[in-house]
């Protein structure tokens, strides 16, 4: 453990499943803490749960990349839907990175398209859409992030 940073947080190197060094602050200056943090980021890194590149992506980014991604996929009606399902999520909660997207923008991003009747069928398209991207990140987690249909929700 060394000291990084102004604020003399401890940090740590690590190697990248790709074969990269790279370095991670803990947030903390207790060496016994930071001895916890690395030992558990470590073991996420092992298992593969920590985000990856895209991740860090912008939703503007990765929309482009999944039209680009789509395009030899799919009819040229089917990608114009996709084209413009994907716009609405951006418009709504703004051009976030990945890694920052919470249940609760997606929440928000659902009332809202239901408050400008929209229909929860198309609200659900525009959501399954985003989570098929949202998937592919990987974000951090491999038990999914993504929220309840539209319909589901307006029920409870």
């Amino acid at each position: 453990m060394d000291r990084i940073g102004v604020a003399g947080f401890l940090g740590f190197r690590y190697n990248t499943p790709e074969g990269q060094w790279r370095e991670k602050l803990t947030g903390v200056s207790d060496r016994n803490e930071a001895r916890k943090i690395r030992t558990r980021f470590l073991a996420e890194l092992e298992k593969g749960v920590l985000p990856g590149e895209r991740a860090e992506w912008k939703l503007k980014d990765a929309e482009k990349w999944w039209i680009e991604h789509r395009t030899p996929r799919l009819a040229p009606g089917t990608l114009n839907s996709e084209r413009y399902r994907l716009q609405w999520i951006a418009k709504t909660i703004g051009n976030k990175r990945l890694c920052e997207i919470t249940n609760t923008d997606l929440d928000s991003y659902q009332n809202a398209r239901l408050s400008q009747e929209i229909s929860a069928h198309s609200v659900n398209k525009e959501c399954i859409l985003w989570g098929m991207i949202l998937r592919r990140a990987p974000l951090a987690s491999p038990r999914g992030r993504f929220q309840a249909p539209a319909h589901e929700a307006e029920q409870h």
